[in-house]
């Protein structure tokens, strides 16, 4: 589907809630590198936005993270760190087996140089998106509109020279697409909800796998300004792992 008035951003970057919401955006051309919420579960949009506005301050300290678990990806398991402080989710950081002390400082460089990375374009930029989708199955819970006003003004606020915009969509079960409900909740915050998750005719899948088909219909109508550089450097990415 191609839409001839695309809204237009020099910085286009998710915000949550789970690693589909990077993943969709990349795949739409809308990201093109790295930035600390891409992989991360947990928190709240307002929790999440704060950790921004503070500049990801205290995103990971090894007092505060404890293991929760594993993701159960073969060939790839990793044991599932929480931090205590801010509820977020570190599914695919620590491999399995390996002791968190000794991997921490690494771990946490990377993601303070993914937030400086988002904190810098950000203020180089005069239009930006910030985008969360709700990652769908039986752990959702409704989203307050109010916490999506206040997370824009905080956001806006922190990029005080940009124009800030929030893109969110919601999952609700059974709703398709077509019957999909849209609200414009002010100037700046757009919001779509429907039933967005995937579901196999033959597989089990798990609950929080998203259908990107069917997001890219809502993001198809956004557009990531890019040089030439960029472009050809995304089209190399496309056959390459992300920056680090």
């Amino acid at each position: 589907m191609i839409f001839f008035n695309k809204k237009k951003y020099d910085l286009i970057f998710g915000i949550g809630e789970a690693c589909s919401c990077s993943s969709t955006l990349r795949r739409a051309n809308l990201q093109i590198k790295s930035f600390p919420f891409d992989w991360l579960f947990g928190s709240t949009f307002l929790g999440r936005v704060n950790i921004l506005v503070n500049n990801f301050e205290n995103l990971i300290n090894l007092q505060d993270i404890e293991c929760t678990g594993n993701n159960g990806i073969p060939h790839h398991l990793c044991d599932i760190y929480t931090n205590k402080s801010n509820g977020l989710g570190f599914n695919h950081d620590f491999l399995s087996g390996v002791n968190p002390a000794s991997v921490i400082d690494e771990i946490s460089e990377k993601y303070q140089r993914r937030g400086n990375r988002l904190i810098k374009k950000a203020n180089q930029s005069e239009n930006i998106l910030a985008v969360w989708i709700d990652s769908p199955g039986s752990n959702w819970k409704m989203k307050i509109d109010e916490d999506f006003v206040k997370g824009q003004e905080l956001l806006q606020k922190k990029f005080k020279n940009a124009k800030l915009d929030l893109l969110v969509i919601t999952w609700e079960k059974d709703l398709s697409y077509k019957k999909r409900k849209y609200e414009k909740i002010n100037n700046n915050i757009e919001k779509y909800t429907f039933d967005y998750q995937f579901h196999h005719k033959k597989k089990q899948i798990p609950d929080y796998v998203v259908d990107e088909k069917v997001l890219l219909k809502i993001l198809n109508k956004y557009k990531l300004k890019m040089t030439f550089k960029e472009k050809f450097d995304n089209y190399l990415r496309k056959y390459k792992v992300f920056q680090k």
